[in-house]
């Protein structure tokens, strides 16, 4: 048994000492490279041990070294073993120590492996490390690849959508462009191919013909500055041929009577009562009646009207226009009155009556007046008597309207009244109070702060300029006097404008009239610009006043933007489709209607929820769209007075939009568009394009 062992020792020890040969040359050669070598120091001996240990654990087999430590452990384990063994039998000493000289070389071996095997990890580690960034930088390229490929898509299709300046101008046909235009422009070798040159010639062409048309209007403009100034100096020449006229009728009035030339048809007779009238009375009949004949107007005439005797007495007298009361006199006649008051037995007046005597004083009127009449071809008429204050030196206008075939209208009435038909014919221009600045002064003193508009009439700013007052320009001047000169620049823009403003009225009083009715007024010029089918019906149509419009919550935004004045005319109307959505809309109408788009704000309701243009970005895009982009439709057709239609038809389009592109659980979509939002706005597809059976798009 001892003897097996013993055996068992020796060839262990054999074998340990084999191990250490086998390992003594590496060691050798590492020793023998380190002794050949330039003497180094401590660090640089430690850095060549571990740069050799790194290539050498690169070169050895990893699986061979695995094995190399499963055996070396073994072996480990087995030599403890022994000394173990040795030890409890208190054996020889000295097999102890050589146990433990083999066993440290083992111990000092599986070091080395596992500094071999660290090696390995850490070079396997920075290789991971490395193809982890290649990976990382090749998804950073990828993505930077795809999102320019996005962005290149994207321009695509921008490019795509564009839309040229050039499209919206209307060519002549291709036939009329080979027809008219010279062989250098058309080029019909290169342009019967090529439809971008063929483009490129027409618009050439289209540029040509613009920059003679051009140089034509020029020369035409010229022209028509030379006939005005001609024009113009030979009314200067009959102007001053004026007064020699009246002079010379004036002096030859007794031979006419001699004669027997009484002036008994009205020919004669009229011209006779206009020197009865004031100078602003006589220049707005001379100028008006100049302006018809010159026309040839047969829409207009021009009268005049009022008591002629008592112009007659007012213009031999004079005492009316000269006379002034001021409370100093008042007290000098009453002192008078009561020195004489003994004799004459006269009552002296109160001081009540004296003050009305000097109001009625101060807005005594001509008696004569100038009544300017103008129709429209539809026969219907207004009617302009101007009437002049003699001592506040103002003039007054009332107004009439007569219409023809046209049904009465409760929320329209209010528009075509003489009292506020013609306001704001020019900005601020209400003819509520007087242009004159001294009559502030002249009716204060009286104990009034303004004169009854009703009674005289409206003192408004452009009446006073067809009858040759200018205030404007003389209020340094105590009192201001009348002039031709004035009175002829301004009567035809002014009755112009008139015009325009009574057909521009007719025509919104028959669209409010039809709205009352709760239909759309029928325009097939302007209808065909629509979508030709909507589900939405009117329920009412009725007017509000400025109170009322205030307390809508969805109007907070417009009365915060200034937009509506109480000068305005107010509406309120209710679109329902269905029984469980309703759209509300206030209307807010400007006195210079058409030139101001009337002015709409909106709210939704459904199922008791309220929307409006404060709380839904779409609501606010449909009020731009009716309030704003309307304009164009009536732009395109020319019918600017039929505005509010238009309105009214594309907020029954957009409603019908509005439900079928949010609401799609309860109203199927029937209008024909291609995504119902786009945008980060989701903005909703209001815009209509006659396209094929019409299409809503976004703008």
């Amino acid at each position: 048994m001892s003897k097996d062992t013993g055996s068992s020792r020796d060839s262990t020890a054999s074998s340990a000492a084999k191990k250490r040969r086998k390992e003594e040359p590496s060691g050798a050669s590492l020793l023998k490279s380190s002794s050949n070598s330039k003497p180094t120091d401590d660090n640089n001996v430690y850095k060549l041990v571990i740069d050799y240990e790194e290539a050498e654990a690169l070169k050895r087999d990893p699986e061979e070294d695995l094995k190399l430590v499963k055996k070396t452990c073994e072996e480990f384990r087995t030599l403890l073993g022994e000394i173990a063994e040795i030890k409890a039998k208190n054996k020889d000493p000295a097999a102890i120590a050589e146990k433990k000289t083999q066993a440290s070389l083992l111990f000092v071996l599986l070091k080395k492996l596992n500094r071999l095997e660290k090696f390995r990890m850490k070079n396997s580690r920075d290789l991971l490390h490395k193809v982890k960034q290649q990976v990382d930088s090749q998804h950073l390229h990828l993505q930077n690849l795809l999102y320019e490929v996005l962005h290149l898509k994207k321009e695509v299709t921008k490019c795509l959508q564009f839309k040229s300046k050039d499209e919206e101008i209307d060519l002549v046909t291709v036939e009329e462009f080979y027809k008219e235009a010279p062989e250098t422009i058309s080029r019909p070798d290169q342009t019967k191919t090529d439809s971008h040159q063929l483009k490129l010639a027409r618009l050439e062409w289209e540029l040509k013909q613009r920059k003679q048309l051009a140089t034509q209007c020029q020369e035409l403009q010229a022209g028509k500055e030379t006939v005005a100034a001609e024009i113009q100096k030979k009314k200067t020449h009959l102007e001053s041929l004026a007064p020699m006229l009246k002079d010379i009728l004036s002096a030859t009035k007794p031979v006419q009577e001699y004669l027997g030339f009484t002036g008994s048809t009205r020919v004669v007779k009229q011209p006779e009562t206009a020197y009865l009238l004031p100078n602003p009375l006589y220049f707005l009949y001379v100028q008006a009646s100049s302006y018809q004949e010159a026309s040839a107007n047969k829409n207009m005439a021009v009268t005049i009207s009022g008591d002629e005797e008592e112009a007659q007495r007012m213009r031999r007298t004079a005492v009316s226009n000269k006379q002034q009361y001021d409370h100093r006199d008042d007290s000098d006649s009453d002192n008078q009155e009561e020195k004489e008051g003994g004799k004459r037995h006269h009552r002296k007046k109160s001081k009540t009556d004296r003050q009305e005597e000097r109001k009625k004083h101060l807005l005594v009127k001509h008696p004569l007046s100038v009544i300017v009449s103008i129709t429209l071809n539809s026969g219907s008429s207004l009617q302009l008597a101007f009437f002049y204050l003699i001592n506040l030196n103002i003039i007054t206008v009332k107004v009439k309207v007569v219409l023809v075939e046209v049904d009465h209208s409760i929320s329209a009435s209010h528009l075509i009244s003489g009292e506020t038909i013609l306001s704001e014919l020019f900005p601020n221009d209400f003819g509520l109070e007087s242009p004159n600045v001294a009559n502030h002064y002249q009716l204060k003193q009286v104990g009034l702060n303004s004169y009854d508009s009703k009674e005289y009439g409206l003192a408004y700013y452009w009446a006073q300029k067809i009858c040759g007052f200018d205030f404007a320009s003389a209020q340094n001047e105590c009192k201001v006097e009348p002039t031709s000169t004035v009175s002829q620049e301004n009567l035809p823009g002014i009755l112009k404008a008139i015009k325009k403003r009574l057909a521009a009225r007719i025509s919104l009083y028959k669209q409010i009239q039809s709205l009352e009715s709760r239909t759309v007024p029928v325009q097939p010029e302007l209808s065909s610009e629509f979508a030709s089918k909507t589900h939405g019906s009117i329920e009412f149509w009725q007017t509000i006043v400025h109170a009322d419009y205030i307390s809508l919550p969805y109007t907070a935004h417009l009365l915060t933007a200034a937009s509506v004045s109480e000068s305005d005319s107010f509406f309120k109307t209710v679109i329902s489709r269905g029984s469980s959505v309703k759209l509300h809309a206030a209307v807010v109408l400007k006195s210079d209607f058409p030139s101001t788009t009337p002015v709409f704000a909106l709210q939704i309701e459904t199922q008791g929820k309220q929307l409006n243009a404060k709380n839904d970005e779409a609501i606010r895009d449909m009020e731009r769209e009716v309030n704003h982009y309307c304009k164009e439709y009536c732009s395109t057709a020319n019918l600017k007075e039929w505005i509010l239609t238009a309105q009214m038809l594309q907020l029954l389009s957009c409603f019908d939009i509005y439900l079928e592109a949010v609401m799609t659980s309860q109203f199927p979509r029937e209008k024909i568009f291609i995504q119902p939002v786009r945008g980060k706005t989701r903005s909703l597809p209001y815009k209509y394009m006659k396209t094929g059976n019409g299409i809503f798009i976004q703008h």
